[in-house]
């Protein structure tokens, strides 16, 4: 019997080249591995305080008649007050805001600017590779320890930088940022990938090597159970959510919960076969 996972290898692979082409697009031109939103790469911080309660809702497109591009966010206090935080990459007047704000009838009680440097953004990432680099070596050590042999090891910390790769790249193409809750959101993209490999591992792992395929389809069932799940219940929030950081972290899932199915599923488990069943074949 010949190997059968091997022959979809193509797709995932495919799928990489042109992920890779995607960020090579960006790295060229700005030395980042994606697009960087505001609050990552930096920009001016306009607070405004409202001594009643307001919606974002309210406030955008009054905003938009000066700004182009802008994140807004807001929080409440018990006593019904409304902190608006609106950051963006141009130099703004506040003064200006708050005249074009008072036109339309709200009126902040104070306000402030400040420029927000991309140091925050660069400490968080380099915090980021730490840990990870930490986290994969203990990760290694734990499966290898687990299963004993080291193919295993080494494949689930591949689905999971393939993962990555896949989302910077598409959403590259797709010219969309990704905000500090969109990056974090890869933190979670990075142990659901692990879970699921962890699932190949163990279901083809607990049976004989002729037991292979069938140990494989029973996984594969359960993995793509969790895998459409997940990405129905995005693409809910993409559909009917009106908040960007909301929207920004179910376009990486999205992406990501997808590619985790080629990348776990045809791209691991092929190298897994090939190991484990190509001198047999």
């Amino acid at each position: 019997m010949k190997l059968k996972i091997v022959k979809l290898l193509p797709i995932p692979l495919i799928l990489l080249a042109i992920s890779l082409f995607g960020i090579y697009q960006v790295y060229s031109k700005t030395g980042d591995f994606f697009i960087k939103d505001i609050d990552l790469k930096g920009g001016t911080s306009l607070t405004l305080i409202f001594n009643k309660s307001i919606s974002t809702e309210e406030i955008e497109p009054i905003i938009k008649k000066k700004i182009d591009t802008f994140i807004i966010s807001s929080s409440k206090t018990m006593e019904g007050s409304t902190t608006i935080n609106i950051l963006t990459e141009k130099n703004i007047n506040a003064s200006e805001i708050v005249e074009l704000l008072n036109s339309n009838g709200f009126y902040p009680n104070e306000y402030s600017i400040q420029f927000v440097g991309p140091e925050l953004g660069s400490t968080f990432f380099s915090q980021v590779a730490t840990l990870l680099t930490v986290a994969y070596i203990l990760l290694f050590i734990t499966n290898l320890y687990i299963y004993k042999k080291p193919i295993i090891a080494i494949t689930i910390i591949l689905s999971s930088i393939a993962n990555i790769i896949v989302v910077f790249g598409v959403m590259n193409l797709l010219n969309q940022k990704i905000s500090f809750a969109g990056f974090s959101s890869l933190l979670m993209l990075i142990a659901f990938a692990i879970d699921a490999n962890v699932i190949l591992a163990t279901k083809i792992l607990s049976g004989s090597l002729e037991e292979f395929y069938d140990q494989y389809k029973k996984g594969l069932i359960t993995g793509l159970t969790i895998n459409t799940g997940l990405i129905i219940s995005m693409l809910i929030v993409l559909l009917f959510s009106n908040s960007p950081f909301l929207i920004n972290i179910a376009q990486i899932q999205v992406i990501g919960f997808t590619a985790d199915i080629l990348n776990t599923w045809i791209l691991n488990a092929a190298i897994i076969e090939v190991v484990l069943l190509g001198k047999r074949h």
